[in-house]
């Protein structure tokens, strides 16, 4: 990290605030290898003071470096301001309120509950979708039983074929007394 004359901005451009806004909106879910998403309000705090040491501080700049596989990469910036008395100290200010007079203060709160929004959004996109999918499947599932003709179903082959399943499963195997076929229903009492 090089500092040149670090301070605070006055104001953020139109184009700032959008960036700020919407990388702090995404924040607050994560997306797993296998597309699974999860809602993570706490990365979103993290990601607040990230976005506020890169749009609201000026005089910063971050260097790559060479990470553990050789590859070039940007340095942790959190890490390195948050190690950084005198960054540290601009966030700290910044939280106890001693900035209020600046318009950036004012902007952030602004970004803060438009982010706040946006998550809200997209949480109630991700149930929506979720219903919709359920909704399909129960579709799908409905379809299937209308097709079936229930007048050619024979319990008696239903229920030999469950025995036979317990049998052949683990289940059985516990069991103490593997002469006695399983019952159901029926109480057993030790003497």
């Amino acid at each position: 990290m090089i500092k040149d004359n670090i301070k605070l901005k006055q104001k953020l451009t139109n184009i700032e605030i959008i960036g700020f806004t919407q990388d702090l909106a995404n924040a607050y879910f994560s997306e797993d290898e296998e597309g699974n998403v999860t809602y993570t309000p706490y990365l979103a705090r993290l990601q607040f003071r990230l976005l506020f040491y890169l749009y609201c501080v000026e005089g910063l700049t971050f260097e790559t470096v060479t990470d553990d596989s050789g590859e070039m990469v940007l340095e942790n910036i959190l890490e390195a301001v948050e190690s950084d008395e005198e960054l540290h100290s601009l966030f700290k200010k910044y939280d106890d309120g001693a900035y209020d007079d600046l318009p950036m203060v004012t902007q952030l709160a602004e970004i803060s509950a438009d982010a706040y929004d946006m998550a809200e959004f997209k949480k109630q996109q991700l149930i929506h979708d979720r219903k919709d999918s359920l909704a399909i499947l129960l579709d799908a599932l409905t379809t299937k039983v209308e097709t079936l003709d229930i007048s050619k179903f024979n319990v008696q082959s239903v229920s030999e074929a469950i025995v036979k399943a317990y049998l052949s499963s683990s289940a059985w195997d516990l069991k103490e007394d593997n002469d006695t076929p399983p019952t159901f229903g029926e109480k057993r009492y030790e003497n």
